[in-house]
């Protein structure tokens, strides 16, 4: 591959490899021959004869790239064992649980149907961190391992049989889970991944309904990420069959999030708080930055501790494992429960919340509306791309400065908290902006907005007239 022939520059080339995974537009950003060269980065790093568990979510561009990426691996020395469609958490569930070196997926998660991406586990079944640079700095030197011959006869590819795959992880899953009463529940799995997954709920004992369950690459249900906008039609499903909640999720299944037995949507970190409650282990919970303060007062009278970690699936894997957390969330809907396994995975979760609700005869919305609720506002403030984060680093030490202020966390971006409110500044990965994010217990959210947001307006200003 020749990066002039595509129209790409290498540092243009550079922006694929996000914060989390490696993502771009299929044809535009991401083609057949940056994923081949991808495969045998990856490859290359991982090892000859090293096996890799390869997936894909519904994406009109998966299959395509994902025999792109199967024959640079294989290029390059590594066996491939597909699994065809599947949600990425049984990937990383079966990539554990089978001892295979490592994971690759297929996927865009929740972006629109025109991107698609690559998205590694490792051998544990959770998200790589550090290792990404590595595999980076490979692809784009071309520096891919040669093999002989006679060590690309010896190689393999096989394709897991999708019942057989699913059963493995069905029966791992509610060996785990014990259930009173039967349950009615609405999964909607956005024309996605999930799409055959509504056996587990079965499985459980519970009666379920789908929508959108149908395999479709362009999303054509709701889209790709489910909201509280998007999930309107399983909201309308939940009142119409009396169900005690729903779960909607995104394109390759990371991420669920929750309709209680009204249909409300119901956010994370409250569902987090009900497992953390509900749990007979004891442990900590690892929530993202971003997320509400409603965790450390929610479960103020618990004793379980809250852990702060960097907003991204891959750092609270990491945080889980360190901590021997009890459930890692993010307020995006990435939920960890590694009494199961390191995967972010919506599935146990949802199967742990059907337990939970099994148990009694109380009414999701219930314990939902028990969870205070604190008013929040996100906004974003344009900046340019190439100045952003030196704009981070001045602000950081305004807001240090500022009198009357919180305690500030500056593990990723500028988080100021006290008792009842916090702000967090961050400098977008994709975006030429700046985002700001406000909650409080208090009547101080314009106070709050007012002053943060002219500290930060103040600051580009005078960092663009001075460079």
């Amino acid at each position: 591959m020749h990066l002039t022939l595509i129209g790409m520059s290498v540092k243009n080339i550079e922006t694929i490899f996000r914060a989390y995974d490696i993502r771009g537009i299929y044809g535009v950003t991401l083609t057949e021959d940056i994923i081949h060269d991808i495969g045998a980065a990856f490859s290359t790093f991982l090892g000859v004869n090293k096996t890799i568990c390869l997936g894909r979510d519904t994406r009109t561009s998966g299959e395509t790239l994902l025999n792109a990426f199967l024959s640079g691996a294989n290029d390059c020395g590594c066996n491939i064992v597909q699994t065809g469609i599947a949600p990425i958490p049984v990937l990383g569930f079966l990539t554990w649980h089978n001892k295979y070196d490592a994971g690759v997926y297929l996927s865009a998660s929740h972006n629109p149907p025109e991107y698609n991406g690559v998205r590694i586990r490792g051998t544990d079944g959770a998200g790589f961190l550090d290792e990404k640079k590595k595999i980076k700095d490979i692809f784009l030197k071309k520096a891919f391992r040669k093999i002989t011959p006679d060590e690309r006869k010896q190689l393999s590819t096989k394709t897991y049989n999708t019942s057989q795959l699913l059963d493995e992880y069905f029966n791992f899953v509610t060996e785990k889970i014990t259930v009173k009463r039967r349950l009615i529940i609405i999964a909607d799995p956005g024309n996605g991944s999930a799409g055959q997954m509504l056996s587990l709920y079965e499985k459980l004992g519970h009666t379920v309904y789908g929508i959108n369950t149908t395999f479709d690459g362009t999303f054509p249900g709701r889209g790709p990420n489910p909201t509280e906008k998007t999930t309107a039609q399983a909201s309308k499903l939940v009142q119409q069959k009396h169900a005690d909640f729903a779960v909607a999720f995104d394109a390759d299944a990371d991420r669920g999030i929750i309709l209680d037995d009204k249909g409300r949507f119901v956010v994370p970190e409250k569902i987090a708080v009900i497992i953390a409650k509900n749990s007979e282990k004891t442990g900590t919970v690892v929530a993202s930055v971003d997320s509400s303060i409603l965790l450390e007062r929610g479960l103020l009278d618990t004793g379980i501790p809250v852990v702060r970690e960097k907003v991204g699936d891959v750092f609270i894997a990491q945080a889980v494992k360190k901590h021997h957390a009890l459930i890692g969330v993010e307020r995006s809907g990435h939920f960890f429960l590694p009494e199961f396994h390191a995967s972010d995975d919506p599935f146990v979760m949802s199967a742990k919340l059907s337990e939970i609700l099994s148990k009694t005869t109380r009414h999701l919305s219930e314990l939902v509306d028990e969870i205070q609720d604190y008013p929040y506002i996100s906004e974003s403030i344009p900046c340019s791309d190439d100045v952003k984060f030196k704009i981070m680093d001045v602000l950081k030490t305004e807001i240090i400065s500022m009198k009357n202020t919180g305690e500030v966390n500056l593990l990723d971006g500028i988080r100021v908290s006290t008792d009842t409110w916090m702000v967090l500044i961050r400098a977008s990965n994709t975006e030429p902006i700046l985002r700001m994010y406000i909650e409080t217990s208090e009547d101080n959210l314009e106070k709050l907005k007012t002053s943060y947001g002219e500290t930060i307006r103040s600051v580009i200003q005078r960092y663009s007239k001075t460079g």
